[in-house]
């Protein structure tokens, strides 16, 4: 959900309802793109990028020391 609002906001009482129904973890994902620019899809695609190889490391790094 981003916070400047791109995303419906009533699509959140339908992720709290699946949390009511026991889900532990609810999350959105869209579907199309196609109405963004190419630089919009880029720079998100690059954070995405990003985001996805710091976290990694991040989890690999917190498995060993528990793990240990």
């Amino acid at each position: 959900m981003d916070a400047d609002l791109q995303d419906p906001p009533e699509l959140i009482l339908t992720m709290i309802d699946k949390w009511h129904e026991g889900y532990q973890v609810v999350y959105a994902q869209r579907i199309s793109h196609q109405k963004e620019g190419w630089l919009k899809r880029f720079t998100a695609y690059l954070f995405f990028i990003v985001f996805s190889s710091v976290w990694l490391n991040l989890t690999s790094l917190w498995i060993q020391e528990t793990s240990i």
